[in-house]
């Protein structure tokens, strides 16, 4: 369910190939998206290690018959984090960039997670809105935009990771529609697994 560390047998993605894929450098030099025209997003899944989490910072140009996307960056912790610690380092991320939260066209989150033996939520997309609506001093009534969850909603039901899947990989076969900057050392493991 969306998990980054999942164990598959052979290669999810046969079209993924680091040497087409992956620029060397910042995506932002050498793919030249044109900054105005792009919808700029971050993805957060929460591990299934305690207090692990993934986010990345995507630029998405839909204005083709077939979007195109840009990894810009990644954040990753190492299990070790709070949601507040998660919160500076996703502002750090998408500040490396130039980018104000409130410019932001999405973000989306995942399922809250509640550890291995349920119990107590241990990391939420509610959590960490609050987290992100401290940080920026504004609270989290204000934060704009907010932290949406990436289960629900349109296209979210029954089949959508596979629907999701088919679109990774089809976007890999079109030439240029799928780049992922190099320091984003996560996805880039993930995509070739």
């Amino acid at each position: 369910d969306g998990e980054w560390e999942f164990r598959a047998a052979g290669q999810v993605f046969p079209a993924w190939d680091p040497a087409l894929h992956v620029c060397r450098g910042r995506v932002v030099n050498s793919a030249g998206f044109p900054r105005h025209k792009v919808k700029l997003a971050v993805g957060i899944d929460y591990g299934d290690d305690t207090h692990r989490q993934v986010a990345v910072l995507c630029a998405i140009d839909d204005a083709g018959r077939y979007p195109r996307v840009w990894v810009l960056d990644e954040y990753a912790s190492d299990g070790r984090t709070t949601t507040d610690q998660d919160a500076d380092h996703i502002l750090a991320m998408i500040g490396r960039h130039g980018i104000k939260w409130a410019e932001l066209n999405f973000v989306h989150g995942d399922k809250r997670y509640m550890g291995r033996r349920g119990g107590i939520t241990l990391k939420s997309n509610k959590l960490l809105h609050r987290a992100v609506g401290d940080a920026l001093g504004m609270g989290p009534v204000r934060l704009s935009p907010p932290i949406h969850s990436a289960k629900r909603g349109k296209g979210a039901g029954h089949g959508a990771k596979y629907a999701g899947a088919r679109w990774l990989h089809e976007s890999m076969i079109r030439e240029g529609h799928l780049l992922v900057d190099s320091r984003c050392k996560v996805v880039i493991e993930a995509l070739g697994k």
